[in-house]
């Protein structure tokens, strides 16, 4: 009556799919999310538009990035590596992680919501403050100045960062790469 739990209880490790359905049937008073990835799972926009008073989502301060191996080819070559930027489908990356609810496109290393961040990207189609896409044309270009063309490149990823990492491979892929998720 005065507004407080009689018991709290917590039931760690529990799929999302299973937490929303517990939430729906009113047998959860929570969804937290799934620790096993990046947001893995996470269907905020089905959330927000059924639930939009009970759904809330905290933005965190991270970003998802790669790393690419510049002591073996094809990344030796600073041309090479702006290919990369320039062919990566940030938007497609964005919803590995639940889409624009959970997650923005950004160019730079600092997140969105961090002081000192500055939008800012020149790998896209018309370089500016913001990203708009990829722009393939130019990143074949530049493999093709770099004579890449053709390289294997193996991309090494986790369970929990496979849907990230195809977007990766799926770039390379456009631009004349030979890449396979490992």
């Amino acid at each position: 009556p005065a507004g407080f739990p009689d018991q709290i209880r917590w039931a760690l490790g529990m799929p999302i799919a299973r937490q929303v359905a517990g939430v729906e049937k009113g047998t959860l008073d929570a969804a937290l999310g799934d620790a096993s990835g990046p947001r893995a799972g996470v269907p905020a926009g089905p959330l927000l538009r059924r639930y939009p008073d009970q759904t809330h989502v905290y933005t965190r301060a991270e970003v998802s990035a790669f790393f690419l191996n510049t002591s073996l080819p094809p990344f030796r070559s600073v041309l090479a590596r702006q290919a990369v930027n320039y062919a990566i489908n940030r938007a497609a990356a964005v919803q590995t992680v639940g889409g624009p609810g959970l997650g923005q496109v950004t160019c730079q290393i600092l997140p969105p919501n961090i002081a000192g961040y500055r939008p800012f990207c020149p790998f896209t189609a018309r370089p500016g403050a913001t990203w708009d896409g990829p722009d393939i044309a130019r990143a074949r270009r530049l493999v093709a100045r770099s004579h890449t063309a053709d390289d294997a490149v193996v991309v090494h990823t986790s369970a929990a960062l496979a849907q990230q990492a195809r977007v990766l491979e799926d770039a390379l892929t456009a631009i004349g790469y030979r890449a396979r998720l490992d």
